[in-house]
């Protein structure tokens, strides 16, 4: 969500969304995406490399990084799909993008948390 010119002030992907319709009982045109979006933002500069936005994502397990200026304005959003499509061989010569680095990032992004298993006493 961007406020007051280009100052991000918070996310909200597709799933986001179909979850906060899933688990509220109202219409979901009753739902205001500040109730429903994160308002922390992790982010990526202009100037960054591409395997520092791999750390964040799959540090954080999000699947797109919004891009700020300096000033905290948006530039622009990267996703895992920009970045998979990118990661391309080069006639042999090695990639600019790590295809290790991304598929341990999607993988990070994709892992389900362990259930937290109760001990039965008898």
């Amino acid at each position: 969500m961007v406020k007051d010119g280009r100052k991000v002030v918070g996310m909200i992907t597709d799933r986001d969304i179909c979850m906060a319709i899933a688990m509220r009982d109202r219409v979901p045109s009753r739902i205001s995406i500040e109730e429903v979006m994160n308002g922390k933002i992790y982010s990526a500069t202009p100037e960054g490399e591409v395997a520092e936005a791999l750390r964040i994502m799959r540090e954080h397990k999000i699947r797109r990084l919004p891009v700020l200026s300096p000033e905290g304005e948006l530039e622009g959003i990267v996703s895992m799909n920009d970045i998979v499509l990118k990661a391309k061989s080069r006639n042999g010569k090695k990639p600019e993008i790590d295809y290790a680095d991304v598929v341990k990032t999607y993988q990070a992004i994709c892992e389900h948390p362990v259930p937290m298993v109760r001990e039965v006493t008898a």
